[in-house]
């Protein structure tokens, strides 16, 4: 509605210099409203629309036109009605994923399968009634004896490999090594990212490798069903145990075939010795 159809239907009396605004107020409008209908120049149509700005500014505030009803809705509730979409989406997500209550809270299983533990404190008196296995005592009997049981061992990430859709880490306990796969997407994708020499807690089921590992229990492997980081090492070690570890032999070999060996030297290892023991 224009300022002028508001002081029509007004019963006051509107004064002499008012009506002249209001007649070239409106004659203004009728210009933008043309030259929008024929698609003139950007230009033309922005020099008329501040002009009939430049009118409207000299107009008292009751003979202002007024705001159209959506665009104060629009204003003034859009944030609440965003507020209120957001939400009914989060409930229906709920109701489908908690089985038709919306009041269920939705479990998240990572919390359950990986993640970090809290730093261990001297006052606390949990138990978590575990019973742990040690490396070197994963062989193929174990396999045999324990077919389908899950065990928990604790170790460091001797090496650590990500993959789209696997995670395999080698755990060490003193001497001893065994191989350790993640199936789960999600949970790879996070253990694939474990710093190196991180100590870590495993619950799996030892199963018998048809093909020998690497590692020093290399008939078995761990299929990883949780895993957590119990003390994260720093991303940039002084070396790598699995670099200081090669024989003379062992780095020759892989030398004559061309592939990259990092050489650990006795400085560094002594510099280290809380890695090289």
């Amino acid at each position: 509605m224009s300022a002028q159809a508001t002081a029509e239907n007004s019963a006051e009396v509107v004064p002499p210099e008012i009506a002249d605004l209001l007649a070239k107020e409106k004659v203004a409008v009728e210009k933008v409203v043309s030259l929008k209908a024929e698609k003139a120049d950007a230009g033309l149509i922005k020099e008329a629309v501040d002009e009939m700005l430049k009118i409207r500014s000299l107009l008292p505030p009751q003979y202002q036109p007024k705001k159209k009803e959506k665009e104060k809705k629009k204003k003034g509730g859009g944030a609440d009605e965003r507020a209120a979409k957001k939400e009914a989406r989060r409930l229906a997500r709920l109701k489908k994923q908690g089985g038709g209550d919306e009041n269920k809270v939705v479990k998240d299983i990572s919390a359950d399968m990986y993640g970090d533990l809290p730093l261990p404190q001297s006052r606390t008196n949990d138990k978590s009634g575990r019973i742990w296995f040690h490396v070197k005592n994963l062989t193929t009997q174990f396999a045999d004896e324990r077919q389908g049981e899950k065990v928990w061992v604790r170790g460091y990430a001797h090496t650590v490999r990500g993959q789209s859709k696997f995670a395999f880490i080698v755990l060490r306990q003193t001497l001893y090594t065994v191989q350790c796969v993640v199936n789960d997407k999600a949970a790879a994708k996070w253990a694939g990212k474990i710093p190196s020499e991180s100590v870590i807690d495993i619950e799996g089921t030892v199963v018998k490798l048809d093909k020998p590992t690497k590692a020093t229990q290399q008939d078995v492997e761990i299929q990883i069903s949780k895993i957590f980081v119990v003390s994260r090492s720093t991303t940039q070690l002084p070396f790598q145990v699995v670099d200081a570890g090669r024989s003379e032999e062992e780095i020759k070999a892989l030398e004559e075939k061309d592939e990259k060996v990092v050489r650990v030297g006795l400085d560094n290892r002594l510099d280290n010795r809380h890695l090289d023991l």
